[in-house]
């Protein structure tokens, strides 16, 4: 990855005629290599660093983290200590090395050995880690942004507005205020979503998803148990006013995610609640619902506001 980012620079740095820098021949060289020495994408580095100031960016840095811990030899943990060393201290190159990566940097190296950990924490006390995380507001702006909510009919216009009343209520009552403002009219503008999806889906997100792209993945994808999915099967009638709750956030993230989220002691928590879920047997669809609204809970915090208590659960379901 270092290598293939080191190349793509130096093309564009030495563009049109003209006797190019060595350094770009070697680069190219080094990125058809099928694994790339370390040695070589140092070196090359520092012939890049010996030419000029240098920002290295590179985005979706986590794949390569998890390649790291399943493969020390090969993974990119070594070059990523030397890039720091040379770009650290006084008379040190002019250079800036950023990675974009999902989770922190120790969370991919979540049950590695205590010898290989050492190692990580070494490398990572290179860098400064600087957190992204959005707020619960921040989160719901996105959504309703995302969302249109255009009532075909005054009687359903009505109905939305008593049931936005309500939750509205309920937030105050239940001291969820700091996590859903308990407006009306945001609340309305939300819907279908039940206002604890908004309070769970920037953690859910964040632990189990990638924020935004697993958001508007379920907000706008076409994927099974989005959604415009849950629309279809459960549009609004005169007679009902649908509404998308915990237990649509499990079926979208959680039972029908494709792989165990990597990283930390999540993963454990996420794996066992999706387990006991599928074991169960023999529950009619209440049952399943309420189930999978306490899986949900339980995912994003045992304690707190969003504790699984039997008025939660009331105003969940």
């Amino acid at each position: 990855t270092v290598v293939r980012a080191l190349r793509h620079g130096a093309q564009h740095r030495w563009t049109g005629r003209g006797r190019r820098p060595a350094v770009v021949k070697r680069l190219r060289s080094l990125a058809e290599q099928q694994v790339a020495s370390p040695s070589g994408a140092v070196g090359a580095l520092d012939e890049v660093l010996a030419r000029g100031p240098l920002l290295l960016v590179l985005d979706e840095f986590g794949k390569n983290l998890e390649y790291s811990a399943d493969d020390p030899a090969g993974g990119d943990l070594f070059i990523l200590q030397q890039i720091a060393e040379r770009l650290a201290g006084p008379g040190a190159p002019t250079g800036v090395f950023i990675t974009f990566q999902h989770l922190s940097f120790t969370d991919y190296a979540y049950g590695l050995p205590a010898a290989r950990l050492q190692e990580w924490n070494k490398v990572q006390g290179r860098f400064e880690d600087l957190s992204f995380l959005e707020t619960h507001d921040q989160t719901a702006q996105l959504i309703r942004a995302a969302i249109s909510v255009e009532p075909p009919t005054a009687k359903q216009a009505r109905q939305l507005q008593r049931w936005a009343n309500s939750c509205a209520d309920s937030l105050k009552r239940l001291d969820l205020t700091s996590l859903v403002i308990p407006d009306p009219a945001q609340l309305a503008g939300s819907y279908p979503l039940h206002p604890l999806v908004l309070a769970v889906l920037p953690e859910l997100t964040a632990r189990y998803g990638q924020r935004e792209r697993s958001l508007f993945s379920f907000i706008t994808g076409d994927q099974p148990h989005s959604l415009p999915a849950f629309l279809t099967a459960a549009a609004p009638t005169a007679e009902t006013l649908p509404v998308l709750g915990l237990d649509g956030l499990y079926d979208f993230f959680i039972d029908a995610a494709p792989e165990i989220p990597t990283g930390s002691g999540t993963a454990s928590r996420w794996i066992e609640i999706r387990s006991r879920l599928r074991e169960a047997q023999g529950l009619n669809a209440a049952e399943q619902q309420l189930l999978k609204t306490v899986g949900v809970l339980n995912l994003v915090g045992s304690g707190g506001p969003l504790r699984a208590s039997r008025d939660l659960l009331d105003f969940a379901l």
